[in-house]
């Protein structure tokens, strides 16, 4: 289910398009090139921003938490989800060298409007709503257990390439609240019971999870 959720529909890919489009031939457009690594504010001199990502990743981090809401891979507009409103909600995290265009939220609200982009601007919004509401799904779950069964899941489904990079400890501290000692208890277990194999902090091997614990 969680893979379906994030492979992007032909329409919602026109949408990100036609909207970068926009942002990449707007006079007030900024282009922000960064090394990975390296947090990024949705305001520009006190103003709110809509970004388009032209390539690389980033995440979106809680303002309150910093925790990891969503992964986003170029090309992908962000910052939509704030645009009548002054909430300061995320801030992006650089994961690889990346490249953006920006432009105020009120030129892109202004050419909206001029050019009726309405449809293309609800079709993103609803996609990363989406989205958000499968990953509450995963994370508010009734134990801690099923929680990091979820989060070991997804981790499973990406190439090994990527398996590689990614600490088990880090995927899952960076995107719930579940405390480090109660992750490592839950995957020493696994770990013993031969439902999973890991490598310096590297998931190299999974079975199918027990549905309890």
């Amino acid at each position: 289910m969680f893979t379906n959720m994030l492979v992007v529909s032909e329409i919602v890919q026109e949408a990100h398009e036609k909207i970068g489009l926009e942002i990449d031939s707007s006079p007030h457009k900024m282009r922000i090139i960064s090394s990975k690594k390296q947090e990024i504010s949705f305001y520009n001199n006190k103003e709110k921003s809509v970004y388009h990502l032209i390539s690389g990743e980033i995440e979106l981090r809680s303002t309150n938490s910093n925790l990891i809401v969503l992964n986003v891979y170029a090309p992908a507009i962000i910052g939509l989800s704030s645009i009548f409103t002054s909430n300061d909600l995320f801030y992006i995290n650089t994961v690889t060298d990346v490249e953006l265009v920006s432009i105020p939220m009120s030129e892109l609200v202004k050419t909206a409007n001029e050019k009726n982009l309405w449809m293309y601007i609800s079709t993103i919004m609803s996609h990363y709503l989406d989205v958000c509401y499968l990953r509450d799904s995963i994370l508010y779950q009734d134990s801690v257990y099923n929680v990091i069964k979820n989060h070991l899941e997804i981790l499973w489904r990406f190439k090994r390439d990527k398996l590689d990079e990614i600490s088990v400890f880090d995927f899952i501290l960076n995107r719930t609240p579940v405390s480090r000692s109660s992750l490592n208890k839950v995957l020493k277990d696994l770990v013993s019971g031969g439902y999973i194999k890991m490598n310096r902090g590297k998931l190299v091997e999974m079975n199918k999870l027990p549905s309890g614990y």
